[in-house]
This record gives C-alpha cells, structure tokens and sequence, in this order.
C-alpha cells in the first residue's frame, strides 16, 4: 500500500493512514 501512495506528498496525512503522532508533530493546531 505504502508503494503505491508514495508518490504523494511526505507530509500528506493518508500515505500511511494517518499517523496520528507525525501528524500532530508537524499540524500541533489538530491535536
């Protein structure tokens, strides 16, 4: 799965369904 969404941006939330700790690391408005 990861293969094929790496195209996406690094940062995009759903290239690894949703990592939330990475996610609030670098969005600290969602946590």
């Amino acid at each position: 799965m990861s293969e094929e969404k790496a195209s996406l941006h690094p940062r995009n939330k759903h290239r690894f369904r949703y990592n939330f700790p990475e996610l609030t690391n670098s969005q600290p408005e969602l946590a």
